[in-house]
């Protein structure tokens, strides 16, 4: 009989250590979900306060409004 009960005692163990085990994981993978998000942000933000900044610069000294993308582009385009 005590056989038995030890047996289940170390089957619940394992079973709550899975469980912990589990809930660490999940939380792990969703701090780096939400770090990968959260760059993916700024990145973006830094990009567009780049091309606002580059579009402001541009009007202050009377060029056109060509971003950085474009002007790659164009001197691309020119070579050929």
């Amino acid at each position: 009989m005590l056989l038995v009960l030890s047996e289940f005692a170390k089957e619940r163990e394992r079973v709550e250590k899975r469980r912990a085990f589990l809930k660490l994981r999940r939380q792990q993978q969703t701090e780096k979900e939400f770090n990968g998000y959260m760059d993916w942000i700024q990145r973006a933000a830094r990009r567009r306060a780049e091309k606002q900044r580059i579009k402001q610069h541009g009007k202050e000294s009377g060029q056109t409004d060509i971003m950085p993308d474009d002007a790659e582009f164009l001197d691309e385009s020119k070579g050929e």
